[in-house]
């Protein structure tokens, strides 16, 4: 026997034949991105990216565009200052339209100056006789014609012209060419409530407009110590943009989804307008398109060049949803005291009913806001935080003024376990002393303390789930203004 052919059989019979070559193993999975407005993960193919380089899903795309094909100072849309390449994306052909219509409306050039003057067509000629009969006044620097419908007389043009109403000239600091009398910005609003005719009323929100940078630990960390994060999440918030949105759905009817349609009780006459500052980056144009989503009037923001938004790093603890905040200002630290020296500059331009203000902004630039409004004969609310002590002067011009148990315990000197039920009413007085006219003292789940010249009570929270305490404390004050 052919020993060797033997072994060599029982060889193959014990290791077997060559082992299959085992395909590759397809990862089919595509690599998700992020839009960078909403945050959302998208595939690459429903996100665009834009010259700059930041990217955004087509629904966040189609925002920006909508945003500003409403509001001319956004045109035309941008990121980074950048306009965006519309032959590189896939947007509903209506919208293109649209769009197309605006550019030539919004961006034609003016005419070339020349000798004599100027042949003006039937459709010219047309506008302004209709222009002379409805009262409407044409900017001198754009051209544009505009109509008032609410506020002063006192006007700014998107272009950044500011001038009369009456008499077309341009406006100087209380006075313009109406004739040889100062100006009086409530003199209108004045003729209007003797003759029982309604006019729309103006809420401005002055604050910080934050972008909020989220993470949700298990447990608050201590000194030194890293803990890690369950989830993390970025939004736009800040004081400024909390309360603006929160104002607007307090005093406007708006459809319940899960009620068919049932309203809130509200008033269509009251406008509110977000007084703010953003930088020019990502965030900037953010903060624009979402409030304008939410019919925040948005003209008063203003985007400061080469500076960033301002960023708040929270952290929200999952067992009891309470938060810590540590923010930088950013633009928001751009605001100056001459920013806000008359009644209008605290609308964005027109005189409002109502002015609210958070100390996010610098102490002396809050002070100025309130004594400006207090002169004015305009109400203020103040929301005192962060806590940051303010003048005694300034107490006689706070019509409503609103802090939690830490903020009243660093307004009145006191430790944070001072501030109880027995010492609630003492602290109110103390502030009623300095001429506020109304204290509210927010005290989380047990509700909330008020007192005025009519007297006091505590009222109780309701009896709800919370979800998370980030921006509660700048909602407290809707109650004042229901």
């Amino acid at each position: 026997m052919d020993m060797s052919r033997l072994y060599n059989h029982l060889i193959v019979r014990r290791i077997g034949p060559p082992a299959r070559k085992q395909p590759q193993q397809r990862n089919d999975r595509v690599a998700l991105g992020k839009c960078e407005t909403c945050f959302d993960e998208r595939a690459p193919s429903d996100l665009v990216k834009f010259s700059c380089g930041h990217k955004s899903c087509y629904k966040c795309l189609e925002k920006f565009i909508t945003g500003a094909l409403r509001d001319e100072s956004m045109f035309p849309p941008q990121c980074c200052g950048q306009p965006f390449e519309f032959d590189r994306f896939r947007i509903a052909p209506e919208l293109y339209a649209e769009y197309h219509q605006k550019m030539i409306e919004w961006t034609a050039p003016k005419r070339e100056a020349h000798d004599g003057a100027c042949v003006i067509d039937q459709a010219t000629k047309e506008l302004m006789e209709l222009a002379v009969k409805e009262g409407w006044q044409q900017c001198r620097k754009c051209e544009r014609m505009v109509e008032k419908t609410f506020g002063c007389r006192h006007i700014t043009c998107n272009c950044g012209h500011e001038f009369c109403y009456l008499c077309g000239a341009d406006f100087l600091p209380w006075r313009c060419n109406c004739g040889e009398n100062e100006y009086d910005p409530g003199a209108e609003e004045d003729e209007a409530a003797v003759e029982g005719d309604p006019r729309d009323q103006a809420i401005a929100v002055i604050g910080g407009l934050d972008a909020d940078l989220i993470m949700i630990p298990s447990r608050i960390l201590d000194r030194g110590e890293s803990v890690l994060a369950n989830e993390y999440h970025e939004t736009l918030g800040g004081k400024g943009a909390n309360s603006a949105i929160a104002t607007y759905r307090t005093c406007h009817k708006r459809p319940l989804k899960d009620q068919g349609g049932v309203e809130y009780p509200g008033d269509d006459n009251i406008q509110v307008k977000m007084i703010g500052a953003v930088g020019d980056d990502r965030y900037g144009q953010k903060f624009i398109v979402e409030l304008n989503e939410n019919r925040v009037d948005v003209s008063g923001i203003v985007t400061v060049p080469d500076t960033r938004s301002s960023i708040c790093f929270v952290m929200v603890e999952t067992s009891t949803r309470e938060n810590r905040c540590l923010f930088t200002l950013g633009a928001t630290a751009t605001w100056r005291k001459q920013d806000f020296s008359i009644p209008e500059q605290l609308g964005g331009g027109t005189r409002p009913d109502l002015a609210i203000a958070q100390m996010e902004i610098d102490k002396e630039v809050v002070e100025t806001m309130i004594e400006t409004a207090g002169k004015a004969g305009i109400d203020s609310c103040l929301n005192a935080a962060p806590a940051t002590p303010i003048g005694k002067r300034v107490y006689r011009h706070v019509t409503h003024r609103l802090a939690n148990e830490s903020e009243a315990a660093i307004k009145s000197g006191r430790d944070r376990d001072e501030v109880n039920e027995e010492s609630w009413p003492t602290i109110a007085q103390e502030f009623l002393n300095r001429g506020v006219r109304n204290v509210v003292i927010t005290l989380g789940a047990k509700g909330a303390f008020y007192a005025n010249a009519m007297g006091s009570d505590h009222c109780l929270a309701f009896d709800v789930n919370i979800e998370d305490t980030t921006g509660a404390g700048q909602v407290d004050f809707l109650g004042l203004l229901d």
